[in-house]
């Protein structure tokens, strides 16, 4: 006797549409909807051709699923990496020549309560948090605070790429950002920080730190947009020593302003030292009183001119110095020695830099390259044939290419020799400018 044909149940719609929408889903989501497919429906209910196929499409599923898990273990492991060289505040003593640590008494601070790092561009939260406090950016003027957070993620070494040439080196950079008796301002810098010790956190608070950068010795206050005169050399320059309400009467901003004495003087081969500071700060200018920074005059300079914005500012502020003493014998900027960043650096080969990156160019790019360099290419019919000619190049000519750098100076040259007659004229019929306004600054 014939058996009655068993009902085959209505498929499951909730699973067929999110497995034809699963293409519109977030990859999560994508997820955990192959995963529901997996699930089959009773195989007793389903004829033998319906079991073969729905176990065919339960395989593929599942093969699908582990794909999709594996895509996204791998995005989570490169997530990790990415993390894992996040930048991050490093021992002083771990970026000093070996041996010199134990020279300098600055870096026992409190009897060990604190420890002092140089801080990174990881740091930047932690940094602000602590100057923003102190200094109650933003209570007056909210522009303040992208000011300061943009002037500290500069010298924290937002301008360098994680990937760029000094990957390899440890992070922070302690050596002079510029060659000694510079005239560049550069951005870079080093921030000196007080971490507590014994602290729960990997990343605690920090109880103190000093902003020191390089900055022109002619009177001005490095702020967003300040002009120097040109051809001033650049100097040590403090910004922004603070400590946290909780943390002082120990000692901390003594300590934090010698061990800026000393780096500027044992590793950028320094020798004097800047700073302004306001004039209503009365335990600040008694502290770099104490310290040997004395207040330097004003002076009016007719080829650089203070603006009038400029002085209003420096009425309010002292402009201090203080002459720094001999570099110790030991120290790199007495013997020469390389720091352990520096000992690391490799040398560029940017003949074969140059290689890879013509290797990796395109066609419309090979011949703009070759272009540049007044390179005929009309024989070559073969993106190999470009890329050889442009490789040929680039060993002919390891400087660069031929620009229009000498032709400007010849005629700079020549602008010059008539634009003095041209000023000379220019400024002896031109009326002078009142500078009266700059008496008060000098009194």
């Amino acid at each position: 006797m014939q058996s009655p044909p068993i009902p085959h149940p209505a498929p499951n719609r909730q699973v067929t549409t999110l497995a034809a929408s699963s293409g519109r889903l977030r990859p999560k989501q994508r997820q955990a909807t192959l995963a529901e497919q997996i699930v089959p429906l009773p195989l007793r209910a389903r004829p033998l051709d319906d079991h073969l196929g729905h176990a065919a499409g339960t395989l593929a599923t599942a093969a699908s699923t582990t794909l999709a898990s594996f895509v996204w273990s791998r995005r989570r492991a490169r997530r990790s990496h990415l993390r894992r060289v996040s930048l991050a505040a490093v021992p002083l003593a771990e970026l000093l020549p070996s041996g010199l640590a134990a020279d300098w008494p600055e870096l026992l601070v409190a009897g060990g309560e604190f420890r002092l790092v140089a801080a990174d561009l990881g740091d930047l939260d932690r940094c602000y948090a602590l100057v923003g406090e102190v200094f109650e950016v933003g209570k007056e003027d909210r522009s303040e605070i992208e000011n300061v957070r943009k002037g500290l993620s500069d010298r924290l070494g937002a301008r360098r790429s994680i990937l760029g040439a000094d990957a390899a080196t440890p992070r922070p950079l302690i050596a002079r950002p510029t060659p000694l008796y510079s005239t560049d301002r550069p951005d870079l810098g080093l921030v000196l920080a007080a971490e507590p010790t014994g602290h729960a956190s990997s990343e605690p608070p920090l109880a103190g730190l000093v902003d020191l950068s390089l900055w022109p010795d002619d009177g001005r206050v490095r702020a967003p947009g300040a002009n120097s005169k040109p051809g001033v050399a650049s100097k040590p320059y403090v910004l922004n020593l603070c400590v946290h309400p909780e943390a002082r009467r120990k000692g901390l901003a003594k300590a934090l302003m010698a061990l800026s004495e000393r780096v500027a003087r044992d590793i950028w081969g320094d020798t004097e030292i800047l700073l302004h500071v306001e004039k209503d700060k009365d335990p600040a200018n008694a502290l770099y009183e104490v310290l040997g920074y004395n207040a330097q005059q004003y002076t009016y300079d007719k080829e650089c001119p203070y603006t009038k914005a400029e002085a209003k500012v420096l009425k309010t502020v002292y402009w201090r110095r203080k002459t720094l003493p001999l570099p110790s014998p030991n120290s790199p900027a007495a013997t020469g020695c390389k720091l352990p960043e520096q000992e690391r650096e490799e040398p560029v080969d940017f003949v074969e830099a140059e290689k890879e990156r013509i290797r990796a160019m395109r066609v419309k790019e090979l011949k703009a390259y070759l272009d540049g360099y007044h390179t005929g290419y009309a024989d070559c019919f073969e993106k190999s044939e470009l890329v050889a000619r442009a490789l040929t190049v680039a060993e002919a000519n390891p400087g660069g290419p031929p620009g229009e750098d000498d032709e400007e100076e010849e005629d700079e040259e020549d602008d010059g020799d008539d634009g003095g007659q041209a000023t000379g004229n220019t400024n002896s019929s031109a009326p002078q400018e009142d500078f009266s306004w700059l008496e008060s600054l000098t009194k």
